[in-house]
């Protein structure tokens, strides 16, 4: 090691150096704080072996240097010299940012084993930053692609298209990337196409699973198939491509507004609640398909359609399994289905603000563990509709 040797008598330099040397040491000489600082600059010494009583700058003004200059990812040991060795002096010299203390007149034998601990604690120092700059770097090249993929996800699943005066929603994902997605696009009738997707598992094996799932909805809405077809075609993709065990439970819902109709397909996800404007809930669409992906084909493609009041419409809520599957910090029970509707029905005002305030409070502070996405589909009045349609015909 290099080792800085700083005391203003000479034959403590003498003796103390020869002890170095022999020790297989390089040495560097200093006759008082205000040198030895600026040899510490200059020499970027391995270990700091330093007088406390000194003139000009005394050891331990001199230790408080050397620590603001080295910081704490280039920690340099420093072991005190002093004839001093009471208790308050040892404890005033690892105040100061010493690291151990050694009492004139110095053993040989024992400078030779409190370097050889410091070399060991040095060199284990010098391996933890190693491995910290090479995992700081590692952290950085994944936030680059973490942002470069979330750029990708936003894009292909088209987030900027829920702006839509029909639809109201919240996403929670339980990491960077969500399972779920939530998409929404306008028919060339002038009604709306909207989908829930819950895939399995979370993070990013789950936002790769829903992407292939996108832009074959927005496709198939602009082209005007209907929810079923959309079904049936989204089922075939993700078979396809999809490894045995990863599938997506999935809500499709067809907003027609010409025909004051609500068409809803529910494939493994939660029922779809209608409900009214008192707080009545007028329906309640339950799954009756397997998830998409699982099978080949779906062997029979069933929605559920209604009427809706054109003059005060119903609203629909639907939402992926991570609302009433959402477990409480506390006591680990689940939020479940019928709390889910206990809090929805309530009169017309902020069902959406108020059911995630009621399960944020059941969560606790903690991230939940499953995405949690929720949807409010407001079908437009009647006076709304008209204009809409006169817009888009």
């Amino acid at each position: 090691m290099k080792v800085l040797l700083v005391d203003d008598t000479r034959t403590n330099q003498l003796i103390i150096g020869k002890y170095l040397r022999t020790f297989g040491h390089e040495v560097i000489l200093a006759d008082d704080g205000v040198e030895g600082v600026a040899a510490f600059q200059a020499e970027a010494p391995d270990l700091v072996l330093l007088d406390v009583m000194m003139p000009n700058m005394n050891g331990y003004e001199a230790a408080g240097k050397i620590r603001e200059l080295s910081g704490e990812a280039d920690w340099t040991p420093i072991i005190f010299l002093s004839a001093k060795a009471t208790d308050e002096d040892i404890a005033a010299g690892i105040e100061a940012g010493g690291d151990d203390y050694l009492f004139k007149p110095v053993s040989k034998v024992v400078l030779g084993a409190k370097m050889q601990a410091m070399s060991r604690i040095a060199e284990m120092r010098k391996t933890i930053h190693e491995y910290a700059k090479a995992q700081a770097l590692i952290n950085e090249r994944e936030a680059e692609e973490m942002s470069l993929a979330l750029h990708v996800f936003d894009r292909m699943t088209r987030s900027d298209s829920l702006s839509h005066d029909w639809i109201q929603y919240v996403s929670r994902p339980s990491s960077h990337f969500s399972g779920d997605i939530i998409a929404a696009q306008t028919t060339p009738e002038g009604g709306m196409h909207v989908l829930l997707g819950d895939a399995t598992g979370h993070g990013l094996a789950a936002g790769l699973t829903v992407m292939p799932v996108a832009d074959l909805f927005y496709a198939l809405t602009e082209r005007g198939e209907t929810i079923g077809k959309i079904a049936q075609k989204l089922n075939n993709r993700l078979h396809d491509l999809l490894p045995t065990g990863r599938f997506v439970a999935a809500i499709l819902v067809a907003i027609r507004p010409s025909h004051g109709e609500l068409e809803i397909w529910n494939g493994g996800c939660p029922p779809v609640l209608c409900i009214e404007s008192n707080g009545n809930v007028k329906a309640a669409v339950h799954s009756s398909h397997l998830p998409l992906g699982i099978m080949p084909e779906l062997l029979e493609v069933k929605s559920e359609s209604f009427s809706y009041n054109p003059e005060s419409p119903e609203k629909l809520y639907f939402f992926s399994d991570g609302v009433p599957d959402a477990e409480s910090l506390s006591d680990g029970r689940q939020f479940t289905q019928d709390r889910v509707e206990e809090v929805l029905s309530v009169e017309q005002g902020d069902r959406l603000g108020l059911l995630m305030k009621k399960l944020e409070a059941h969560i606790g502070d903690v991230t939940a563990q499953d995405d949690i996405s929720i949807v409010e589909v407001s079908p437009p009045v009647l006076t709304e509709s008209i204009n809409h349609l006169r817009a888009t015909g």
